[in-house]
Formats: structure tokens, C-alpha cells, sequence
């Protein structure tokens, strides 16, 4: 893409974020504008971030085994939502900190085209009597929540199960036990269906992010929903932020020392923005602490698990922020 090209992007961006005041107004102009870029694969999808709900929507198709046609068995089907929304509320109040949690989840009509569902987190009340930033998209607790599930159901059907993928049992580390069982027992309904499902994760100023779950990865995952690691212990690496998957909550770090560069499970939405603003300076030394577990006994079958529990620029360990 050319630096014109990405500036056309950037332009398009602001036009959808300007607003009348009138939702029927704003609505014209944006049917306006993508009109005029509909055959642009790139602002399309400029188009819908920043047209999506404020708060995730997770559209998913199941297809194969027991789906005939536009139909499914209305139990298990029943059964593999409640369980999704109920594994996403546990994840919610750990996110929230808090002592009780709702349901909060909202279902779409179902739909045709495989068979449909989609699950959204409910939107933020509006408060009159405070200013709204329409600037800054704020993700509720149920947004994170219905994200982290999806990434952990998607990452286990898309990644092969290699001995050095140490990614999958550290998130499912991080969830809480009652979202670990729940998310067992939605596994469990999938395989006993043969479903395979596609979809995408949508929210608004958010990268568009696509929903896998196949079989083989289900069962992956239900495995390692098992998994007994050991006690944590804790270490500081000096090194570079190589990357990171927002949706999913991953970092990529490349150690300064001659160990090879590994992943790692970021828990908590602040440590994450932190890690997107220390990655924008191109190479800059950090100090990254880790909660570490291992799996395994014999030393030739020991995997490592890791969890980003802090990240500060290398000079300024003694600073209170970056």
C-alpha cells in the first residue's frame, strides 16, 4: 500500500468519526461514503471498524455435523450458548474485580447461512450528566470478556499443537476455574455435534478479527482445559517487544541475552495498552517480568508457560509509569 493510499485511509477514518449530531443525518453520510468505496477491499474494512458496535459483537456460523441445512439440535445448540455466556460472565467478574456478576449477554435473532448466532456485549448506559469521548472506545467488562473467549477457542483450532506452541495453556491458565469448566463443557457440546464454526470478533476502532473453531482444535483445547502446571515462580528479562495480538492478549518478546524469542499471556487491559505504547518505539530496550509455570516431568518434555506481569522501559525501573 502506498503512503497516498494510507493517507486516503487515514482521511476516511476521520470522515466517520465527524458526527451531526443527527444519528439519521450521520447514517446518510456514511451510506454516502461507502458508496464511494465499496470496491476498495481496504476501506471496506476501514468501513467497518469504525462503523461496528461500540462493544463486541461475536457473529458466528456452525456448519457440519449435525447441521442440516439452516438447522441444528435445539438442545445442544441451547446448551453450547448458555455455556459461552456463562464461561464469558465468569470472565467478566475477574476482569471487573468484582464480588458478583450477571449474565450480561445479548443473543441476535438467529439467522440462515449455516446456522447463525450472533452474542454481543450490551452497550454502556448513557450518562447525561457526564461527558461522553467519543475519542476513546472504552471496552467493558463483558467486551474483554467475550473477546479473550473467542481468541482462546480461535487460537486453538489455527495453531498446530508442536510441542514449542507454549501460547494456548497460558491463557487457559489465566482464566478463572468456573470459565475453565464452563468452556470444558462447550467443548464438550461442539465435538459431541461435529460443528465446525467461522465468524468474526467486531468492535468499533478495533482491527476486525476472524473466529475459527474446528474440531481438532476444540478437542486440543478441551485437553488442555486439564492441564495441572506447577507453582508459579517469577523472572525479569531484559529485551524487545517484538509484537503483540491485541484481540487475544499475547506479547512477543526477543530476550537481550542468547535465549530465542517465546510469547506470552498479558492479563489485564492496562498492562496491555502499556505494551502497544512501549512497542512503538522500534527497538527499545524493556524490562519485562514474567510469571512462569512449567508442565512435564522428564527435562526433554518440560513446556513453559508465561504470563506478562509487568513491562517498564529498561531506564526507568524507577519510574511510576513509562
Amino acid at each position: 500500500m502506498t503512503t497516498a493510499e494510507r493517507h486516503d485511509l487515514t482521511l476516511l477514518r476521520s470522515a466517520l468519526r465527524e458526527t451531526t449530531g443527527d444519528p439519521e443525518i450521520d447514517e446518510f453520510v456514511q451510506a454516502s461514503l461507502f458508496a464511494g468505496i465499496a470496491k476498495d477491499p481496504e476501506a471496506v474494512r476501514v468501513f467497518r471498524e469504525e462503523t461496528a458496535p461500540e462493544q463486541v459483537v461475536v457473529d458466528l456460523h456452525l456448519e457440519g455435523g449435525e447441521v442440516t441445512e439452516h438447522s441444528t439440535n435445539a438442545g445442544r445448540f441451547a446448551r453450547f450458548v448458555q455455556r459461552i455466556s456463562q464461561a464469558t460472565s465468569a470472565v467478566a467478574k475477574d476482569v471487573a474485580g468484582a464480588a458478583r456478576y450477571p449474565e450480561n449477554l445479548l443473543i441476535d435473532a438467529l439467522a440462515p447461512g449455516s446456522v447463525r448466532v450472533v452474542l454481543r456485549a450490551p452497550g454502556i448506559p448513557t450518562d447525561k450528566g457526564r461527558p461522553a469521548f467519543e475519542d476513546l472506545p472504552v471496552s467493558t467488562a463483558d467486551s474483554t470478556a467475550l473477546r479473550r473467549i473467542a481468541g482462546i477457542l480461535t487460537h486453538a483450532s489455527t495453531t498446530s499443537d508442536a510441542a514449542d506452541d507454549e501460547l494456548l495453556p497460558a491463557l487457559v491458565r489465566e482464566l478463572p476455574a468456573r470459565a475453565r469448566s464452563l468452556l470444558e463443557s462447550a467443548s464438550t457440546e461442539m465435538l459431541k455435534a461435529g460443528w465446525e464454526v467461522a465468524g468474526t470478533v467486531r468492535q468499533r476502532r478495533y482491527s476486525e478479527e476472524d473466529v475459527t473453531v474446528t474440531q481438532r482444535g476444540v478437542a486440543r483445547l478441551k485437553s488442555v482445559l486439564k492441564f495441572a502446571p506447577s507453582d508459579p515462580a517469577r523472572e525479569s528479562i531484559v529485551g524487545t517487544i517484538d509484537g503483540f495480538k491485541y484481540s487475544l492478549g499475547v506479547i512477543y518478546f526477543s530476550p537481550a541475552d542468547s535465549r530465542r524469542g517465546f510469547s506470552a499471556v498479558v492479563h489485564t487491559d492496562a498492562l496491555l495498552v502499556r505494551v502497544v505504547r512501549l512497542s512503538q518505539q522500534k527497538d527499545l530496550d524493556v524490562v519485562a517480568t514474567f510469571e512462569i509455570v512449567t508442565e512435564g516431568g522428564a527435562e526433554d518434555s518440560v513446556r513453559v508457560y508465561r504470563t506478562l506481569v509487568d513491562v517498564r522501559e529498561a531506564g526507568a525501573q524507577g519510574k511510576l509509569g513509562v
